[in-house]
């Protein structure tokens, strides 16, 4: 272990927030006032940690905690299906990034075992991090007895010439979109957060657990008030008539394709022409990502892979107690019985 990193809880949301602006792999999601909005619409608790490296912040992890059935559960991020976030897990410093491997390796674990002291503490039975992509050193949670689950997100690259990237397109994709530029949509940025959660409840009725279901449109619209800047929600309209919709997150020099993207007129290729919008507004704005989530889905692969984007890597981290475990595999043989 390295006895040079310590653990201490965070309650200065200045110092956090600072550090979260500086961290090269630091998302929206990190920041303060995220994290206590997630805490009311999810009803897990949240508690926010920092890690030292001799007298330097090195890194952070916001963590959530909820006890249902008996159980302790501790995710980073919450539940998708009550947040809608899909990575957090540590952010580091500048720093970090500048130690050599030896260092990095070393640190991480540290970092992970006085980590695991505390979720004793709060006698987790499971425990769930969601890594930020790029972040691909799975080693020390597997060396601290995590399980790590390999899964992908979409990149496309914003730092190329825009006709780079339009001549990258699929060549179906690209005849969509223009097909859809002569009807000449309009797209405008709203706050309507309800609608948004209209649409998508109806899109997903079939399947009812989802987040639109389980979550008030309310925890969408707080944040949309709350940080104006980074999340925009934008809906197209054919002439009068609604025909998609999509939530932008915003945040350094990432754009990202967040909750949505809904459309109504497949006919008239809104979810094609929507993208483009944001990828150019992106790429105005001088951002120098564009992620596109979904690349698990295989549902979603086919129309996202058209915009010919890197494939990025993360990882799920996931520890489950002996209880857990037992629990679990009453409940399943349970289950099979009846």
């Amino acid at each position: 272990m390295n006895h040079n990193i310590s653990i201490e809880p965070i309650g200065n949301k200045s110092l956090w927030d600072k550090f979260i602006d500086e961290s090269p792999n630091s998302l929206l999601f990190h920041k303060w006032d995220f994290l206590k909005i997630a805490e009311k619409y999810t009803g897990y608790k949240v508690y926010a940690y920092g890690f030292y490296r001799r007298d330097e912040l090195i890194s952070v992890l916001p963590i959530f905690h909820k006890k249902r059935k008996g159980m302790n559960f501790v995710y980073s991020p919450p539940q998708t299906t009550l947040s809608y976030i899909p990575y957090m897990g540590f952010a580091f410093s500048p720093t970090y990034y500048h130690l050599n491997q030896h260092e990095k390796e070393s640190g991480l674990c540290s970092m992970i075992s006085e980590m695991d002291q505390v979720l004793r503490g709060l006698s987790a039975n499971y425990v769930s991090y969601a890594t930020v992509p790029g972040d691909v050193d799975s080693r020390p949670y597997i060396w601290n007895g995590y399980e790590a689950l390999l899964q992908y997100t979409y990149v496309i690259d914003l730092e190329r010439p825009l006709e780079a990237i339009w001549e990258e397109f699929d060549r179906n994709c690209r005849k969509r979109i223009e097909a859809a530029e002569k009807l000449r949509p309009s797209v405008i940025r709203s706050d309507d957060s309800g609608t948004l959660f209209r649409i998508m409840r109806e899109r997903f009725a079939d399947q009812g657990d989802t987040f639109f279901h389980r979550q008030t449109p309310e925890y969408l619209k707080e944040l949309l008030s709350t940080f104006p800047d980074e999340i925009k929600m934008y809906f197209i309209y054919s002439g009068d008539e609604l025909i998609g919709a999509d939530v932008n997150c915003e945040y350094k020099d990432l754009c990202m394709s967040w909750m949505g993207t809904a459309v109504m007129k497949e006919n008239l290729n809104a979810n094609e022409y929507m993208l483009w919008e944001i990828i150019k507004g992106a790429k105005d704005a001088g951002k120098k990502r564009y992620e596109n989530l979904g690349a698990d889905e295989k549902r979603l692969n086919d129309f996202k892979a058209k915009f010919n984007p890197s494939l990025i890597p993360y990882f799920y981290i996931i520890k489950k107690n002996i209880l857990y475990r037992t629990t679990s595999y009453i409940m399943e043989k349970m289950s099979k019985k009846a």
